[in-house]
């Protein structure tokens, strides 16, 4: 920095003015007298038996929502519920106050026979008072060329967002409490959140031995990078690298951003999926030698951005190209002009962008391990958890698991048999965690211990009503839905091709995922609406739209005429534990426990012929970003058994169910998605009174479009010698579906 007493001053400054203002609103700071006695309440609760429920809240900024968290002496912390409003308003990284999501925690609370009285106190994902002082801190080291930081097109989300905040407790009590009083908030860490978040909900959360816990992303309130140890007496920081702009995750984001030419936010998994492209040798790759002098990791085990190449505090990303590095970098980057961005194109993988953005890759995978080399020979950890937003990228988290596995030279780790040091991370790695990260921080810092570990990653929102869902699809004259009888009775086994006799047990679960399998052995792309959503961006089964991977025709089909997204993008593969050590190179461990792998929160390579035979979801690369599904969901499990009896792979695609917008919460978003997909054949429904309806765009006809209406057929067929009935012929025309309609 320029001037970093300065910088001090300004901060210090800023956090004495805005902690007193804001103090009066009703929000607090993380270590104020409130939080301290609150801290204290809760445990003499605990003492005495009692379960404490805590709301974590995201109140400005982006991925706002609510999370409901109970914290006892015997069951330890346990979430509840994690809503993210951007679900229910359709808008990605929704930056207003969560008003959807604080009715479902209404919901949540009276399901529980508990009110808006029985929270024992609100805790936010920010402090936004630490937030904003380390951003005067920012502008006033690097004055005056970091006034233009100033402009509200800096960031795709301006500073006006993240001062409603402060506004967030007359919010929060006109919401809960329907009145106009304020209802305190407290500001808790932003990567004291994240850690608490991944740890608490970790495998190694009761295990006495220690777990090292990396945060990593954009920027937090206090910090750019942080570390933390985990273990029996809790969760302590050891490390933050102070600021802003020294960050792993601003040097990927405004890469990306700049030569992809895509908003932050957007750009990032863009770019990791053109890396694939490009040039993977980092002594033959031209760019490589010229990114990795822009960051490294200091004597510290902290991380340092040159700021005489990169130039992003004195102009963020919204500055002409010129301005956002030095004439030396630019001249090494092939001289470009504004203009004159770096583009990438499918049909030639040769292009400078993507070498450019493998070099970037190669840069950031680097710097990760190197920092978990550091920290690792520092701490001697047993276990390793990577959170923050930098741990979405799975292609980099699969190089630091098979890094942990005791292949860190000279570390505490080497020698030890694989799988002795393991490596996990969250399903909402992203901030979308911190919801429920900031009441979990605020319980360990009351002494309160982990609960169980996490099993699943469905916590957001609820499924439909019968009635709800009718009566929002009926009203829609475009879509036909029909209800299905899947509850009454088994499929009849001696109707179907003998390796599919005997597939599965259940009756109701073994119809609806015969059905799926063929539905999808049929060749139709289909979407699944069940239950309550996955937490973060990875859908895993509850949202999601599944197709046959063993065509590149499905993939295109669905990038350009569903998701109308870039052809380049790849689609990830679900599959069961055997299926995956079939087809990818993956652990033996993934038998006893898939771990993060359950998450699509690692990248796995194809084994030989597994590209030919599953063309639709394996990258250019050889990789994948594969979901093991194991026996803890019985739908899906069955699903893909019977798809291996169709198809001899126990694999399906998988993809989020969305257009152009967050992951669907409401069947009004799918009504939607229907009409805007052409591709999307059909989504299947499965209520809260566990019926199952299909539905499908209404000028695809009565039975819906040929591959549904085989499917259909085929499973009738499957289903009419259980009631008595003859069975029907395949070549006979479509019989009637023993369903009711409802239309408008």
């Amino acid at each position: 920095p320029r001037h970093p007493r300065l910088g001090g001053v300004a901060r210090r400054l800023t956090y004495r003015a805005l902690r007193n203002w804001a103090q009066r609103r009703g929000f607090f700071t993380h270590d104020s007298s409130f939080a301290r006695e609150r801290a204290r309440s809760l445990r003499e609760k605990l003492a005495r038996g009692e379960n404490v429920y805590l709301l974590g809240l995201g109140l400005g900024g982006h991925d706002s929502g609510a999370a409901l968290v109970e914290v006892s002496d015997h069951g330890g912390i346990t979430l509840l519920s994690s809503h993210e409003e951007e679900r229910f308003v359709g808008q990605r990284r929704y930056a207003g106050h969560p008003r959807h999501a604080l009715r479902e925690i209404h919901s949540d609370l009276e399901e529980r026979g508990l009110g808006p009285g029985d929270i024992h106190a609100c805790l936010t994902s920010f402090d936004y008072v630490e937030l904003f002082a380390t951003g005067a801190e920012a502008l006033a080291q690097e004055l005056p060329g970091s006034l233009a930081l100033l402009h509200p097109d800096v960031y795709p989300e301006s500073l006006k967002p993240l001062w409603r905040a402060f506004y967030g407790p007359q919010m929060l009590g006109k919401a809960l409490y329907g009145r106009g009083s304020n209802a305190p908030v407290i500001g808790m860490l932003h990567h004291e959140n994240h850690a608490a978040f991944a740890w608490a909900t970790s495998p190694f959360n009761q295990r006495d031995e220690p777990t090292l816990i990396l945060v990593t992303d954009a920027n937090g309130d206090d910090a750019s990078l942080s570390v933390f140890l985990g273990a029996r007496d809790g969760l302590r920081r050891l490390f933050h690298h102070p600021g802003i702009w020294d960050s792993l995750g601003h040097f990927y984001a405004f890469l990306s951003s700049t030569f992809g030419r895509w908003p932050i936010g957007q750009s990032e998994g863009r770019w990791m999926a053109a890396a694939a492209f490009g040039s993977q040798d980092a002594e033959r790759n031209p760019y490589y030698p010229l990114l990795r002098k822009l960051i490294s990791v200091d004597h510290r085990g902290g991380l340092r951005i040159d700021r005489g190449l990169a130039r992003w505090q004195l102009c963020g990303n919204r500055a002409p190209l010129r301005a956002r590095f030095d004439a030396q970098l630019r001249g090494m980057l092939g001289g470009m002009r504004d203009r004159e961005a770096l583009s990438f194109s499918y049909q030639d993988p040769n292009l400078p962008a993507a070498d450019l953005a493998a070099a970037s890759q190669l840069v950031f995978e680097e710097t990760l391990e190197q920092l978990v080399r550091y920290w690792t020979r520092a701490c001697a950890p047993r276990n390793l958890v990577l959170t923050g937003g930098t741990a979405l990228n799975c292609v980099a988290n699969a190089r630091l698991k098979r890094a942990f596995h005791g292949a860190l030279p000279g570390s505490p780790m080497q020698g030890q048999e694989e799988g002795e040091g393991e490596f996990w991370t969250p399903p909402a790695p992203a901030d979308e965690g911190t919801l429920a990260g900031c009441a979990m921080a605020f319980a360990l810092r009351a002494g309160a211990r982990p609960g169980r570990p996490l099993r699943h990653a469905f916590y957001c929102g609820r499924a439909p009503t019968s009635a709800s869902l009718k009566k929002t699809l009926a009203k829609d004259p475009e879509i036909r839905v029909q209800e299905l009888e899947v509850g009454a009775s088994a499929p009849r086994t001696h109707s179907l091709p003998r390796r599919l006799q005997g597939a599965c047990q259940e009756p109701e679960v073994s119809n609806l995922a015969l059905l799926l399998a063929l539905a999808i052995d049929s060749g139709a792309v289909i979407g699944l609406f069940r239950g309550r959503a996955e937490m973060g961006r990875r859908a895993l089964g509850n949202r999601s739209i599944l197709a046959s991977p063993t065509s590149v025709d499905v993939r295109d089909r669905i990038n350009g005429r569903v998701k109308y997204r870039e052809p380049f993008r790849p689609l990830a593969p679900i599959c069961t534990t055997d299926a995956a050590l079939r087809w990818f190179e993956v652990p033996e461990e993934v038998r006893r426990d898939p771990g993060a792998y359950r998450w699509m929160a690692l990248s796995a390579m194809a084994r030989p012929g597994t590209a030919r035979r599953l063309p639709a979801v394996v990258h250019r690369d050889g990789s994948a970003r594969i979901q093991i599904v194991d026996s803890r969901d019985s739908l899906l499990s069955d699903m893909l058994r019977n798809l291996g009896k169709l198809s001899g792979a126990e694999v399906a695609l998988n993809t989020s169910l969305n257009v152009t917008a967050p992951i669907a919460q409401t069947p009004l978003q799918c009504a939607r998605i229907l009409k805007m997909a052409p591709a999307l054949d059909a989504i299947f429904f499965v209520t809260q009174e566990r019926v199952v309806y299909v539905a499908w765009r209404s000028d695809q006809g009565e039975q819906g479009s040929p591959a549904i209406s085989k499917a259909l057929r085929r499973w009738h067929d499957a289903r009419a010698g259980q009631r008595g009935e003859p069975g029907e012929s395949r070549t006979s025309p479509c019989p009637p579906v023993p369903t009711s309609s409802v239309r408008a």
